[in-house]
C-alpha cells in the first residue's frame, strides 16, 4: 500500500473514532440540560474540566505516546509488547501513586464529590490507554 493511501486511511480511522465520541456527547446535552439545574450542569461541567485537566496532567499523555510509537513499529510484534506493556506498567504506577497523593492532600480539598474525582481522573487515563490502543 503507497504512503498516501496508508495517511488516508489511518486518518479516516482517528477521524471516525474522534468525531463519533464528539457527535455522542453532543447529542446527548439536551438530555442532561433537560433533567439537570443550572447549578448542577455548573457542577457537572466544572467537574468534567477538572477530570480532564488532572488526567492529562498525571499521564503525561502517555497513551499518544504509545499510538505514535505503535504506528511506526507496526511489523515488530516484539517492539509492539514491549511498549504496551511498559505504557501499561507506567499508567498503573501513576494510577497508584495518584491515589495516594490525592489521599494526602484530600484533607485540605473542599470538594464534595472526592471519590469520584479519583475514580473518575484513573477511568479516563485506562480509557484514553485502550482507545489509543485499539486504534
Amino acid at each position: 500500500m503507497s504512503k498516501s493511501k496508508e495517511l488516508v486511511k489511518n486518518t479516516s480511522i482517528i477521524f471516525i473514532g474522534t468525531f463519533s465520541t464528539r457527535l455522542l456527547s453532543f447529542l446527548l446535552l439536551p438530555l442532561y440540560t433537560g433533567f439537570l439545574t443550572t447549578n448542577e450542569y455548573g457542577v457537572i461541567d466544572l467537574f468534567t474540566t477538572a477530570v480532564a485537566l488532572i488526567s492529562t496532567l498525571i499521564s503525561f499523555q502517555i497513551s499518544q505516546g504509545l499510538f505514535r510509537y505503535l504506528v511506526t513499529n507496526r511489523d515488530d510484534e516484539d517492539k509492539k509488547k514491549r511498549i504496551i506493556t511498559s505504557s501499561f506498567l507506567f499508567i498503573v504506577l501513576i494510577s497508584i501513586l495518584y491515589t495516594i497523593v490525592f489521599t494526602f492532600i484530600s484533607p485540605i480539598i473542599k470538594i464534595e464529590y472526592k471519590i469520584f474525582l479519583v475514580s473518575n481522573v484513573i477511568s479516563n487515563i485506562i480509557y484514553e490507554f485502550l482507545l489509543q490502543l485499539s486504534r
